[in-house]
């Protein structure tokens, strides 16, 4: 059975599959019958080194979280994710070390780019876009958390599907994410916009 815990833009949890059903995993048992709720967001959680984080569906083919758990990644298989991109930095705190080699041997397509505001620029963005043109969907885009993954999903919907500027910046607004007021994101937006014509 394929469950996706998806919190969607309008901050409603979706489950795709049985709602009390169990991911049973010897080391990662992740409990689907609990919840925390802060705000808009609601948070399902589990067991193990990380917790279970939200999955906001961005568009019927992209997603992004921040650093997702190890019983998340155990459960991509029964999930609908045909791959994941990771735009954190394997080396960070908080991150997974071996991730791509967990993602990978359950037969899930993996790239790791990893962005920082120091290395920010119209050349790391048109990286991160092209991965994301070539991964199969639905694909699932994180970092640590969720930040990094929404400015690059922004930024695709913008240069790929023709997302008005405006009202991408709206949508992520409203998920918590104003990255016109973080300078290296902002820098990076007007030198893109600036290059490619957007407007």
């Amino acid at each position: 059975m394929k469950r996706t815990w998806v919190t969607l833009t309008s901050g409603v949890l979706f489950c795709f599959g049985a709602i009390q059903a169990q991911a049973r995993n010897t080391n990662h048992a992740l409990q689907l019958s609990h919840y925390q709720t802060s705000g808009s967001v609601i948070l399902a959680t589990g067991h193990g080194a990380h917790e279970d984080v939200p999955i906001t569906q961005i568009t019927e083919r992209i997603s992004i979280a921040g650093q997702i758990s190890e019983s998340q990644i155990a459960q991509l298989p029964e999930s609908s994710f045909e791959a994941v991109l990771n735009v954190r930095s394997v080396e960070e705190e908080g991150a997974i070390p071996d991730e791509q080699l967990q993602v990978e041997s359950l037969g899930t397509p993996y790239m790791n780019v990893p962005v920082t505001p120091a290395t920010l620029d119209v050349a790391l963005i048109d990286q991160v876009l092209e991965q994301i043109d070539g991964l199969p969907k639905p694909l699932l885009v994180h970092c640590g958390t969720g930040f990094r993954a929404g400015f690059m999903v922004m930024m695709y919907q913008i240069a790929r599907e023709g997302v008005p500027v405006e009202e991408a910046k709206s949508q992520y607004l409203e998920l918590g994410f104003d990255y016109e007021q973080k300078p290296p994101f902002k820098a990076a937006m007007d030198e893109y916009f600036a290059t490619y014509s957007i407007e």
